[in-house]
């Protein structure tokens, strides 16, 4: 039998979950040793049906670990290149409950490379992980209603950078590259998203993981989970990404944004990285770039730029360094940020 070179339902349908996942399970220990791993059938614990009560959902649907199982896990037969995975699902809450991990990872837990999320059961928290070995994690806004109905949670992997994004919004950029001492940064925790960097990259392959983790004395069910819900690809190393320019420690995009005195954009990314700006103000006025040359010495300013009004002005940064912001200082106030931002190649 053939590996499928994507997840997809029609060969869940055509010939079983087996032929695209590997499934084990993780028990706790007996007689002297700590704990057992065991090959399984993922039907065992992955339950399907292809019969809908409306538009893709179905009648049977539920991952379950049950009592007694401290993990069950499944790993795709296949490694994606650059991988682009995603999940439609409800993350449901649970008190001393297991953890949900999902993306990918390398079968040896950690060590080969990760790029996924993590949904806390019990603290009712979802992170973001990236990196091998060493890796770097932050913290991802739930989103409202995330055990009621179901949000898209996306994990992209490129050369250099890894997006972590929930129903089409980034919340999480981490950027990577061998760092002598292995010790992770957090540049910015957000919102509207996290900037990190992973001391120790992940691999550029790596298979799909979906696993329920802990809490050996409880059953889960994760309900409403299937393939039809399931998307994983390999993706493009190199392909441009478009940032929407941010106030500082804000959601508040720069799009008809009133400004006073200053104001301050969210850090884009720029390590190994060319970036492009691209500005429209109806006031004439400066941006300050400032970067992030060595993060434990903090912003310093890097250059300055004449804004034209009611132009595109574009502004190129092809330096490489870790992260830039952005100062927008009008002549005269009130002014107004018509639109900005960020292309990353």
């Amino acid at each position: 039998m053939s590996i499928p070179y994507c997840i997809r339902p029609s060969v869940a349908l055509a010939e079983g979950l087996g032929s695209l996942f590997y499934c084990w399970v993780r028990k706790l220990g007996i007689e002297g040793y700590a704990e057992e791993f065991e090959d399984a059938k993922p039907e065992v614990y992955f339950s399907v049906g292809w019969r809908e009560s409306k538009y893709t959902e179905f009648t049977l649907a539920k991952y379950v670990k049950p009592k007694g199982i401290q993990t069950v896990s499944l790993r795709s037969k296949r490694c994606f290149e650059y991988g682009v995975f995603e999940i439609e699902a409800k993350l449901k809450p649970m008190d001393r409950g297991p953890m949900l991990w999902f993306g990918f990872e390398v079968d040896d837990l950690f060590r080969g490379g990760v790029a996924h999320f993590m949904f806390d059961t019990s603290r009712r928290i979802l992170y973001g992980y990236t990196g091998r070995r060493w890796t770097v994690s932050f913290q991802i806004p739930l989103p409202n209603g995330y055990d009621e109905e179901r949000h898209s949670y996306i994990v992209v992997v490129m050369r250099g950078m890894v997006i972590h994004m929930v129903d089409g919004f980034i919340r999480g950029l981490t950027l990577f590259s061998w760092v002598d001492g292995c010790k992770p940064i957090t540049i910015y925790n957000g919102p509207p998203y996290a900037l990190c960097i992973a001391p120790a990259p992940p691999p550029p392959s790596m298979p799909v993981l979906i696993d329920i983790d802990g809490a050996a004395d409880l059953e889960y069910v994760w309900e409403d989970i299937h393939p039809w819900l399931i998307r994983v690809t390999d993706g493009d190393p190199r392909i441009p990404v478009k940032l929407n320019l941010y106030s500082w420690q804000s959601e508040s995009v720069w799009r008809n944004k009133p400004v006073d005195e200053c104001e301050l954009s969210v850090p884009i990314p720029g390590l190994n990285r060319d970036v492009i700006v691209t500005l429209s103000v109806d006031k004439p006025g400066w941006i300050r770039v400032e970067a992030l040359i060595d993060p434990e010495y903090g912003w310093s300013i890097w250059d300055s730029y004449r804004l034209k009004p009611l132009e595109s002005n574009i502004i190129k940064l092809e330096h490489g360094l870790y992260a830039y912001r952005l100062s927008y200082e009008p002549d005269t106030s009130p002014a107004k940020i018509l639109y900005g931002y960020a292309i990353l190649t």
